[in-house]
């Protein structure tokens, strides 16, 4: 799979899971394994798009963030704001 369609597969996966967060201070994180296994990509491959994914969700209006010091690596999805 070519780094693009997999960078649009789990765009929107994480998206689908974005709308799943009910709570404003809520945080849930997706492991870089997971989201492989839920697309059907490598993690690997993921970690070499974080960045380029993390940009595409913030534009979404999605508050979103790629923790790469944590073992395991992972995208963390904070819930909407409170207003």
């Amino acid at each position: 799979m070519k780094n693009p369609e997999l960078r649009n597969l789990v765009v929107n996966f994480l998206a689908t899971e974005h709308k799943k967060l009910q709570l404003p201070d809520y945080e849930r994180p997706y492991p870089a394994k997971f989201v492989a296994d839920a697309v059907g990509g490598y993690a690997g491959a993921i970690g070499k798009v974080a960045t380029q994914i993390v940009s595409d969700l913030r534009a979404m209006g999605i508050r979103c963030s790629y923790d790469s010091t944590t073992t395991p690596k992972r995208f963390v999805l904070r819930g909407k704001k409170a207003r």
